[in-house]
């Protein structure tokens, strides 16, 4: 369990450090009137999720994934998820 809670430490400093760049590319973008990369950042975002997906999978046995991910699905019936802008 523990190898898992790593896993999920490093995930969130990376999505973190993932949003920073992003931010800090959209007040440059808005600054000199341009767009900022919102694809680019989905795509990161994107790699980050399924390449930590994948070493869960790795560390976790079959079952223990598997409730990790009934887990996830009960959490998520109770966020309010604003809309993304394109």
């Amino acid at each position: 369990m523990q190898a898992a809670a790593d896993v999920l430490v490093t995930f969130k400093a990376a999505y973190a450090d993932l949003i920073d760049r992003y931010n800090k590319s959209a007040l440059d973008a808005n600054a000199g009137s341009g767009e900022p990369d919102l694809s680019s950042f989905q795509a990161s975002r994107d790699l980050l999720v399924q390449s930590t997906q994948g070493t869960l999978k790795s560390v976790l046995t079959p079952s223990g994934l598997a409730n990790l991910r009934a887990y996830v699905q009960r959490e998520k019936k109770n966020m309010l998820v604003s809309e993304e802008i394109q």
